[in-house]
């Protein structure tokens, strides 16, 4: 089996702590995912393969997230409705136009989630305030800090995807006092934040309004094809480095959603030219192709020791073409063959 490392056993231990704090059931998590384990043991890290503790964090993460939004009194949009949502917003201009159809889409759900609204105004002659009003109660407030910051900074992330370059934050306002929940995010934004506020406000540059959109309806199908393993929350102070955080996404995709990404389909998603990211990755030491063979090769030995999976849905999951190309690759990167891997697990395990 391939474990987990100490970084994924402290998600995944903040994880199940924050989902047992919320009353959910991890128990029942676990079974439904055919995972024998505990929710100590899942906590501990023991005995957890990687595609388990994928499973993990993508299925507490959503029970946390629904589990709060729950407590507050909302229920968050559905990844149905913000595809929509997007799908809307690629149709402006700019990004002024952009968020007024943001707002007008959201005003729809005002009522479900908790009479929030959005409000663009000029701050200053030069200084844009993008403000968010949740609508959820203070108290509730502070206590989910992490999670609305990090719901809102992933909005921040989206709009800056839409018009293909970073808004630099010069200023935030955050509705909570200083906890230690946001530090992780606080670290990231490198400007003055103000606490205790009425919503949240984000400022920026004005002249940003008027970059338009650039983003075509094919990116946005790609976009959205990796969003969910793009936007993973980091449960860390710091972001893992380029390469790394590229293996996760990979990792994800492959077994959330079969097939593996593109370099263009990844440099798009996470907001750069192709150019730029093979040239940050090299500047790490590593190229996109090998961190791409490293996953598929470590992603195809964890599903080879899996019973009765299929060789060729094996290789078209990891992104292969065919099952031969997966069998030469497979063979060049460790010396054997899927079927020699596959039946040298199978006697150890039966020895």
């Amino acid at each position: 089996m391939l474990t987990i490392d100490q970084v994924d056993r402290e998600v995944l231990r903040n994880l199940v702590d924050n989902a047992l704090g919320l009353a959910v059931d991890v128990a029942a998590i676990l079974r439904a995912l055919n995972i024998e384990r505990t929710p100590r043991e899942v906590r501990d890290g023991q005995r957890i393969g990687f595609e388990e503790y994928l499973q993990l964090q993508r299925a507490l993460t959503t029970a946390i997230r629904t589990a709060i939004h729950n407590r507050v009194g909302q229920r968050a949009l559905t990844q149905e409705e913000y595809e929509v949502l997007f799908h809307y917003m690629l149709g402006a201009d700019d990004l002024a136009d952009a968020l007024v159809r943001m707002k007008f889409f959201t005003g729809m759900f005002g009522e479900r989630i908790g009479n929030g609204a959005i409000h663009l105004s000029i701050d200053q002659p030069s200084i844009a305030k993008l403000y968010v009003r949740s609508g959820v109660d203070p108290e509730l407030q502070q206590a989910f800090a992490g999670h609305f910051f990090w719901e809102h900074l992933k909005l921040i992330e989206v709009l800056s995807w839409f018009i293909g370059e970073p808004i630099e934050l010069i200023r935030v306002e955050l509705p909570f006092a200083a906890c230690a929940d946001v530090e992780q995010f606080i670290d990231r934004l490198r400007c003055p934040v103000s606490y205790g506020t009425s919503g949240f406000g984000f400022y920026f540059s004005r002249a940003l309004l008027h970059k338009p959109i650039v983003q075509s309806l094919q990116e946005l199908q790609s976009f959205l094809r990796i969003f969910g393993a793009v936007f993973v929350k980091n449960e860390h102070h710091q972001r893992p480095p380029l390469g790394q955080r590229i293996e996760r996404i990979l990792e994800k995709h492959a077994l959330d959603s079969g097939g593996m990404p593109s370099a263009t389909e990844l440099a798009n998603a996470l907001n750069m030219s192709e150019a730029t990211l093979r040239r940050r990755l090299r500047e790490t030491g590593c190229s996109f192709s090998e961190i791409k063979r490293s996953c598929q090769m470590r992603l195809g030995k964890k599903l080879l020791v899996i019973p009765n999976r299929n060789i060729t849905d094996i290789a078209l999951q990891l992104g292969y073409q065919d099952v031969n190309a997966f069998r030469r690759a497979f063979r060049q990167s460790l010396g054997r063959t899927p079927e020699d891997f596959r039946r040298s697990c199978h006697s150890a395990q039966t020895a």
